[in-house]
């Protein structure tokens, strides 16, 4: 996801398209399109988030939880409620929790307005052939096109600091169009998508697989106020877009080979060009879903492949990582590396995705910087479902050097999540729940928001009740 300066200055971005927009195509298309199985779009075929345990039955389900709550050094007695709603079209997911202690509540839980909306963990629509997908909670795993702009982003990096975002996809039998924002009130981080296949009508013929993208994304939150902003950014409206073309050059049944190319630039700053291939089956039998690519991005300076990432939320414009190994130094030192003084060459990026509809994904991608920097990314997903066992590790980590870093100790730039819930006996369930996620400090001087490392970890039982 790097590239040089070969490029032209670009024209000044277009706006993206409003939600009434791509209501309005879907209402004109939507009838077009069928799809059996849901779409690779953000959380669309999130394995979690699949409630029913059989497709045609609606299932509600209430779960008070009890138990304890350790977040840094303190521990604290703590209650949940979690409900969940699912039937053919809607899913809902609900969760509650309070946590006190001898010092108080945790102010975090109660503190305002907004924490009414982080009661949601997501509301799902998916009509039953699959052409609309909208869904509003904390965005997890969000990628347009080839991710050279928008790679694994997310609006819960900050735990206690979360947003409620909003996904939405629309399929039609010539392309389709895609949007998300981090935050409903729109005033975060926007972006959407358009695909186009134009020549699907050429039967036989290869270049009817051809498709064309193009991503825009941009943070309305970036405003001309220089005084608030990190070192080094230019004050302006940070926004960016990113072009790119594939198509199927083999394919042996339901399995394709697909080149692609991509470039992408983010205004006032760097560009970037990618190149790569993956072998991948969106519909393997109707059973499973998988994906192996590989790719080289080479890049200017003042460019971060998948800049709008897993980190964004805590390290951008506006916000840095404090050095959690100098909490207090005032001579200001953070983890990570500013846009602007980022530094360009060459990426080596490696990913595999395999995903049993339902049941079962691992995950994992790696992307190696050749630079002086230590500017390489990996991420992780491992899910599984059983009768009496659900199983969750979600880790993402910056800062790194070669693929063997990933088994150092976890330095700041990391966000891992594990959670486990095992069914004791009955209706009683044991639900695990860690993170290593991040809290927002005092702002210092030059950071507006600092965030520093935060450890969580909270063990509860509770009684499952389904209706």
């Amino acid at each position: 996801m790097h590239p040089g300066s070969l490029f032209c200055t670009p024209r000044p971005l277009a706006r993206p398209l409003s939600l009434g927009g791509l209501l309005l195509l879907w209402l004109i298309v939507g009838p077009l399109a069928t799809w059996s199985q849901p779409v690779a779009f953000g959380s669309a075929d999130d394995p979690r988030e699949t409630l029913q345990s059989v497709w045609w039955r609606n299932e509600t389900r209430i779960t008070p939880y009890g138990g304890f709550s350790l977040i840094g050094a303190q521990w604290r007695t703590a209650g949940t409620l979690a409900m969940s709603y699912a039937s053919r079209p809607f899913t809902l997911q609900l969760n509650g929790s309070v946590r006190a202690g001898i010092y108080g509540t945790h102010d975090a839980d109660v503190n305002e307005w907004y924490d009414l909306l982080r009661l949601v963990d997501f509301v799902r629509y998916t009509p039953t052939n699959r052409a609309w997908y909208t869904r509003l909670g904390p965005l997890e795993r969000v990628r347009l096109g080839a991710g050279l702009l928008v790679d694994f982003f997310n609006s819960n990096v900050a735990w206690d600091a979360r947003t409620i975002g909003l996904e939405t996809h629309l399929q039609w039998r010539y392309g389709s169009v895609a949007a998300f924002s981090d935050d409903v009130l729109m005033n975060g981080v926007v972006g959407g998508r358009v695909q186009l296949e134009p020549l699907r009508n050429l039967r036989g013929s290869r270049f009817a697989t051809l498709s064309l993208g193009v991503n825009y994304v941009t943070d309305l939150s970036t405003r001309a106020d220089t005084s608030q902003l990190v070192w080094g950014y230019d004050g302006k409206r940070l926004e960016g877009i990113e072009g790119d073309l594939s198509l199927i050059y083999a394919s042996l049944g339901e399995v394709a080979l697909r080149p692609m190319v991509s470039m992408a630039w983010l205004r006032g700053y760097g560009r970037s060009v990618g190149i790569g291939t993956q072998l991948e089956s969106d519909n393997f039998i109707d059973l499973a879903r998988f994906r192996l690519r590989l790719a080289l991005f080479f890049s200017d300076n003042a460019f971060v492949p998948g800049y709008f990432g897993s980190f964004y939320q805590v390290s951008n414009a506006r916000a840095r990582i404090i050095d959690s190994e100098n909490p207090e130094d005032t001579t200001e030192r953070y983890s990570g590396v500013t846009l602007p003084s980022a530094e360009g060459g060459t990426d080596l990026l490696f990913e595999l995705r395999l995903l049993f509809f339902q049941r079962f994904e691992f995950w994992y991608y790696f992307r190696r910087h050749y630079g002086d920097r230590s500017q390489s990314v990996s991420h992780l997903r491992l899910f599984v479902r059983g009768l009496r066992f659900e199983g969750y590790i979600g880790t993402d980590r910056g800062g790194l050097q070669g693929i063997f870093s990933t088994f150092n100790d976890l330095g700041d730039q990391t966000s891992l999540t594990f959670d486990v819930k095992y069914r004791l006996f009955g209706t009683v369930w044991l639900w695990l729940n860690s993170r290593y996620s991040y809290q927002q400090r005092p702002a210092r001087e030059r950071v507006q928001r600092p965030f520093l490392v935060e450890r969580r970890f909270e063990p509860y039982v509770g009684v499952r009740l389904t209706f």
